[in-house]
């Protein structure tokens, strides 16, 4: 009886170990496992942020080659000009100015785009790289798309009210949903039109941006899939509200969709 009991226990026991071993060898896996998927998230996290970069750096650089360009074509055109102007002079006095004023208006139109001259008009007022960086992306976009569209920031602005880096990246990420939806939902439409606009009123940092839709229910645009258009997900702007949420105290995101314009409004209050 004894011997029986004794060889139970050893059963038991041996059981027991093989489970623990078992147990342990499993977690082993398990943490390997786990280990290498984490490794290969943040290897395609850390693939996708230089992907990013790469982009913004391009649109960067594109910025700083448009201005450069503009500079140079507009200082040849005041040297061409004054050549020009000292013949209106002279054409005056012999009743011919006419054709030199025509001349000097097809001159111009050959010369000048008007739309490539103001492709990053008053982007160079936003003293904040990232908050730069976002909107030169996305105004390029908005350009390549052949979407007509209007960005103005008249005055210089220093002073970002950010309580955090975090902050500072999700703002980011609120203005960009906003253009994304923007540029989607203008996608295809006759009378497409984007106008946004980024201003300081009293310390607080304001971004408003609106675009031509067909008539849409206002509580409808905010619910998470809704979209006007095909193959979208419509998940952005119920985005950037979830995003909004988080810093509560100090930024408000509004929605308002009047006649033919969605207007999509973001103020960040300062802190104490």
């Amino acid at each position: 009886m004894e011997k029986q009991v004794t060889i139970e226990t050893l059963t038991i026991l041996g059981i027991l170990v093989i489970q623990g071993v078992y147990a342990i060898v499993s977690l082993k896996l398990n943490l390997q496992l786990q280990t290498t998927l984490l490794e290969k998230a943040e290897q395609q996290k850390l693939k996708d942020v230089n992907h990013q970069l790469e982009k913004n750096n391009k649109q960067l650089k594109d910025y700083a080659t448009s201005l450069e360009k503009d500079e140079d074509r507009l200082r040849r055109f005041k040297h061409d000009y004054r050549n020009i102007l000292n013949g209106l002079k002279i054409a005056a006095q012999k009743d011919d100015s006419k054709a030199l004023i025509k001349q000097l208006d097809e001159y111009s139109q050959n010369h000048f785009d008007e739309n490539t001259l103001s492709k990053f008009k008053d982007v160079h007022h936003i003293h904040n790289d990232m908050i730069k960086s976002i909107i030169i992306t996305k105004l390029a976009k908005i350009y390549d798309d052949k979407i007509p569209y209007r960005f103005s920031c008249e005055k210089d602005i220093i002073d970002f009210p950010f309580i955090s880096k975090d902050e500072e990246l999700d703002i980011v990420r609120i203005i960009g949903i906003a253009f994304d939806n923007a540029i989607e939902a203008s996608e295809g439409l006759k009378n497409a039109q984007i106008e946004a606009m980024l201003y300081q009123s009293e310390g607080n940092l304001e971004f408003i941006i609106r675009n031509k839709i067909d008539q849409v229910d206002k509580d409808q645009i905010l619910k998470a899939g809704f979209t006007t258009k095909n193959d979208h997900n419509g998940l952005g702007l119920s985005n950037a509200m979830e995003i909004a949420n988080k810093y509560f105290e100090n930024i408000m995101v509004d929605v308002d969709t009047k006649g033919e314009w969605f207007t999509f409004s973001l103020v960040l209050l300062p802190t104490n």
